[in-house]
């Protein structure tokens, strides 16, 4: 798939500011690669699932572009605005 074996303490989080820190990072391309390529592995197999993609491989390279281009932030950020109430 084109993914380098990692530690697993390469994917440790931490308290609930440590992880939103990683999510934001990951989510605009600038997490760690251990973390980029889970994020883009289990996209892949989203992806493949929904037929959108013929191979994992396929699915983890379309997954990396994405974060890289940091859409998955701005997505992210339009999400919350609408799920934040008015006023709130």
């Amino acid at each position: 798939l084109g993914l380098a074996l990692q530690p697993i303490d390469a994917l440790s989080g931490g308290d609930l500011a440590r992880n939103q820190t990683i999510l934001k990072a990951v989510l605009q391309g600038q997490g760690s690669q251990a973390q980029k390529d889970v994020v883009a592995l289990n996209t892949a197999l989203v992806l493949w699932s929904a037929g959108q993609v013929s191979s994992w491989r396929e699915g983890v390279q379309q997954a990396h572009d994405c974060l890289a281009s940091g859409k998955p932030w701005q997505r992210f950020e339009q999400l919350a605005a609408a799920l934040t109430p008015v006023g709130g």
